[in-house]
């Protein structure tokens, strides 16, 4: 069996080595399956190609978008110009089966199929049209939404199998008529082992960051789009109020440093207290070591219901209870449950706040809470839940 895995992020996306290549080397563990072609959408000539997961299976093809067309030009030659070359390099490679990563690259599939009728199945699957107008970032004029919107609706008819992150839109699926039997739930998953507390790690970092005895929290990620963005310092400023001079930040994020240090200042953030910097993938699980709980802060929308922050499974693969927005897919309802960390309601809910930073602190306090939590972690977001569904679609 020939795969073709589509991918509509770059090859040097930190969500591609986060949540695309584990899935290439899973199934390249099948023996059945003979060859897997990724094929990611790049915007630069210059990306990096040395990052690919070293897999006699493995090779990549990218897709180069037109450059210098403005962007929303940009978007609409992709989806004419992308299924014409999606369909050359199905021909040429013999592909059996089409995965997409993710809504927009499922309509890329979608129109290759086509032409092709290769089935395609379309994991990660999720309303992005939704996700991008409730950010602000698409208007319901834009055609960008138009099309997308009217794209996941035929996924729904036409994809061999959707594979959504949540049950909550599962359930929404079944209610449009999906059928269940072509719906599996695939969270964004980790591995475990790789995010893993270490105790070295830890008192090194604490160390150079001196920020040995003192509760740290760690933030990961962008600002913005899905996330709070300035409100975030918001809430930052917040959390250093609540445990006085006793708080050390850390910031992990590819955003441009002058921003994030505007917004230390605008908030009167303690700078010796914050420590910021955009470090590779494989660092992260060091900093989640120095820390003692984290930040995943999704503005309040409809359709975090639908969500499933790859964050999360890092922050408890590593043993760190989690302050969190409510309602943000099964992860907010897991979280209450197994009582791995607290929710409030939004940026201006500071009882909600107040109250979660109580429970954090207790958590922090309780013995074994990091070996627990990466129990936790193991059960929910472990890549065996990837395997067993791999198995089902791809497994004969």
């Amino acid at each position: 069996m020939n795969i073709l895995f589509l991918s509509y992020w770059s090859i040097n996306e930190g969500l591609t080595a986060a949540t695309v290549f584990p899935h290439l080397k899973i199934l390249a563990g099948f023996v059945h399956i003979e060859k897997i072609i990724l094929v990611t959408i790049e915007r630069d000539e210059s990306y990096n190609k040395d990052v690919l997961p070293e897999h006699k299976k493995i090779s990549h093809r990218p897709l180069f978008s037109r450059r210098p067309l403005p962007n929303m030009l940009n978007k609409i030659y992709d989806f004419i110009d992308f299924p014409k070359k999606l369909t050359k390099l199905c021909k040429q490679e013999n592909i059996d089966k089409i995965i997409a990563r993710g809504a927009p690259a499922g309509a890329l599939a979608m129109k290759a199929n086509r032409k092709t009728s290769i089935p395609f199945y379309v994991e990660s699957f999720e309303p992005h049209a939704d996700y991008m107008l409730e950010s602000g970032t698409w208007k319901s004029y834009d055609p960008r939404y138009v099309f997308q919107k009217k794209w996941e609706r035929k996924q729904f008819e036409k994809a061999t199998a959707l594979m959504p992150v949540a049950e909550n839109y599962k359930n929404f699926l079944v209610e449009k008529g999906v059928s269940p039997d072509r719906v599996d739930v695939m969270p964004c998953c980790v591995v475990v082992e790789k995010f893993a507390f270490d105790e070295a790690a830890r008192g090194k970092i604490r160390k150079e960051l001196k920020s040995e005895g003192l509760i740290t929290g760690v933030y990961i990620g962008k600002f913005g789009g899905i996330y709070y963005r300035e409100e975030a310092f918001r809430i930052f400023k917040k959390v250093f109020e609540f445990f006085s001079n006793t708080f050390f930040l850390i910031i992990l994020t590819p955003d441009g440093k002058n921003w994030i240090n505007n917004m230390i200042n605008n908030y009167s953030l303690p700078t010796e207290h914050v420590f910021t910097a955009s470090v590779p993938h494989e660092e992260v699980p060091n900093y989640l070591s120095a820390s003692d709980f984290a930040f995943s802060l999704q503005t309040p929308k409809n359709t975090n219901l639908y969500l499933s922050p790859i964050k999360t499974g890092e922050y408890w693969a590593n043993g760190l209870p989690i302050l969190m927005t409510a309602g943000v897919g099964d992860d907010s309802r897991i979280l209450q449950e197994e009582n791995a960390g607290a929710t409030f309601e939004s940026v201006d809910d500071e009882t909600g706040i107040t109250s979660g930073l109580n429970t954090i602190k207790e958590q922090i306090n309780e013995p074994g809470i990091r070996n627990r939590l990466m129990k936790l972690a193991g059960k929910h977001k472990n890549f065996d839940i990837v395997r067993r569904v791999y198995g089902k679609w791809y497994g004969v």
